[in-house]
């Protein structure tokens, strides 16, 4: 009997708390509890209770967050509430930058004033709030936030691009940073690292290398310039897929190569008559390399011959007719003097991969005719004549043998 005297008092009396239920808390806090703040605006004391029992608190009494309520007889004195300290004293995160500075949990995982539906939101709206970041441009546009920066609650640090993006790990411009390439921001060196000027958020699927590789650059890099020198080449033609990139000459962009065979990979085009018919090319050029002195000592490993890039230049590939173009009749003698010390203006003379043909310019029937003689008349009549002169030779001396006998 004592013992029910004493609940009823703690029930009524309100004295610890520890007694008190949520049911008693939703009693009071209906739709009809309001206050009128000093500034004289009406304020609504209404919990919701179904949205409470939604909630990821819903296992917990009012009082594990209010802990600062005192009971009158009647009903409790206005407490002094700290939404960040009474989180804090169930969730560790008030040393993430985000505790330091001072934003309090329900800045991101409170979803109305009056609801009490704590939770957690799947989409970017309460980050955005604050950062303003265009977080759903670029190829990672699909993605939360969350997706990156995990540690929101703890030493708040961006993720990892290699954490989902495993190849990046040996590729061979591994110490530079993704932002460099993917990002639509200018590039600076700092600290012997290649960095962006400032992390974007606008990452981007396509790569312009010649934000490194540029003349003069300031990256350690050699000393080149493929960016103009490839916009002035026959092969710059944007949009057109027949015309190779950095990407198709250097490979794969997380694992480019500084050799790769030279005439296997010029060759793949240029020995494609449907592709060359297209431009009104010819593909004889490859075969008249493999047939030449060249080609036919570098294909039996003799070091040091040249191949393509070597008179056609690497990334500056111009036509015959162009004064710039490495194989213009101007140009030939000082290309030819790399390797042969003496040439001379005689060496722009002759044309190279020039193809014989019975009709056309007159350097091309003149070789092929002149081929043709030496191939078809002077060649057989030379070995045809001495064979039949030995032959005749040996039927006399076989003759006067006999004769003598």
């Amino acid at each position: 009997m004592m013992k029910i005297l004493l609940f009823l008092v703690a029930l009524f009396l309100g004295l610890p708390v520890a007694a008190q239920n949520n049911e008693k808390c939703f009693m009071c806090h209906s739709p009809l509890l309001k206050k009128i703040s000093p500034a004289g605006k009406e304020i609504s004391l209404f919990v919701d209770k179904g949205s409470f029992a939604k909630s990821t608190h819903s296992k917990l009494t009012c009082t594990k967050c209010h802990k600062d309520i005192k009971l009158d007889p009647m009903m409790h004195k206005p407490p002094k509430y700290n939404p960040a300290n009474a989180c804090i004293s169930c969730h560790k995160m008030n040393e993430s930058k985000h505790g330091t500075s001072g934003i309090s949990c329900i800045k991101c995982h409170f979803s109305g004033v009056q609801s009490h539906k704590f939770g957690k939101d799947g989409s970017n709206k309460f980050c955005l709030s604050c950062h303003k970041m265009v977080a759903d441009a670029g190829v990672h546009g699909s993605l939360t936030c969350l997706h990156c920066h995990k540690e929101i609650h703890k030493d708040l640090k961006s993720q990892s691009c290699t954490d989902c993006h495993q190849t990046m790990k040996s590729y061979s411009h591994k110490t530079v940073d993704c932002f460099a390439c993917h990002s639509d921001e200018t590039v600076c060196r700092e600290n012997d690292q290649i960095v962006a000027t400032k992390t974007s958020h606008n990452i981007v699927s396509r790569v312009d290398c010649a934000k490194c590789h540029f003349k003069e650059n300031q990256l350690g890099l050699p000393k080149a310039d493929p960016d103009t020198e490839y916009k002035g080449s026959i092969h710059c033609a944007e949009g057109n897929k027949d015309t190779p990139d950095c990407k198709y000459c250097h490979g794969k962009l997380h694992e480019p190569s500084k050799t790769i065979d030279t005439l296997k990979l010029c060759s793949t085009c240029h020995s494609d008559e449907k592709k060359m018919a297209k431009y009104g090319l010819s593909t004889y050029p490859v075969t008249s390399y493999k047939e030449s002195f060249h080609g036919i000592a570098q294909k039996y490993g003799q070091k040091g011959m040249p191949v393509c890039t070597d008179c056609h230049n690497t990334h500056d590939i111009r036509s015959k007719n162009d004064p710039k173009s490495s194989i213009n009749k101007a140009n030939v003698p000082g290309i030819c003097a790399k390797c042969h010390k003496t040439a001379s203006p005689n060496f722009a003379v002759n044309l190279v991969h020039l193809k014989p043909q019975p009709k056309g310019s007159l350097d091309s029937m003149l070789v092929f005719w002149i081929n043709t003689f030496y191939i078809y008349l002077l060649i057989p009549g030379v070995i045809g004549g001495m064979m039949i002169h030995v032959s005749l030779n040996l039927f006399r001396s076989l003759r006067s043998k006999k004769e003598k006998k």
